[in-house]
């Protein structure tokens, strides 16, 4: 299997543990998954193949991007409704190599981290909702050249 999508009802650590059993999964899209802490989300590290990560209403915080930052070939990471991430975490990003799509949404204010944001260099598409950060941060956000495309909602 290379694509997973669970779109409805809500999961568990049980979803985590059983999709990382297919070692050649390259696609998942996990919906109100719920792990009971931010390490129930290791075994996603054994996905060497997988390249697009995406969770909906996932109650983690910054703690799960550490994990979320050793999977290595993932090159698109979405986080809606992700509004335990504050932004400290981000910093577990920057080894991500093949990372050039990031989106989150989160309602934290993040300018006490924006230069862990900032530092994602190898990401060259950003999308941030909900997330709040000064003007002038914003302003140096969307003057970054390297980036094809910067939205702030």
């Amino acid at each position: 299997m290379t694509r997973f999508y669970m779109g409805s009802g809500p999961a568990d650590t049980a979803v985590i543990e059983q999709i990382a059993q297919w070692p050649h999964l390259r696609y998942a899209h996990l919906n109100c998954c719920n792990p009971r802490t931010d390490f129930d989300l290791r075994p996603l590290v054994t996905l060497t193949e997988l390249e697009e990560l995406e969770f909906y209403c996932t109650p983690f915080g910054d703690e799960g991007l550490e994990t979320l930052g050793e999977i290595q070939s993932l090159r698109m990471l979405k986080l809606s409704a992700a509004h335990q991430v504050q932004g400290n975490g981000l910093k577990y990003l920057r080894d991500l190599k093949n990372l050039t799509t990031l989106e989150i949404q989160s309602r934290a204010n993040w300018d006490a981290h924006f230069d862990d944001l900032r530092s994602l260099t190898q990401v060259k598409e950003l999308l941030l909702i909900d997330v709040r950060l000064s003007e002038d941060h914003v302003k140096q956000l969307e003057s970054i050249d390297r980036w094809n495309r910067v939205v702030w909602k």
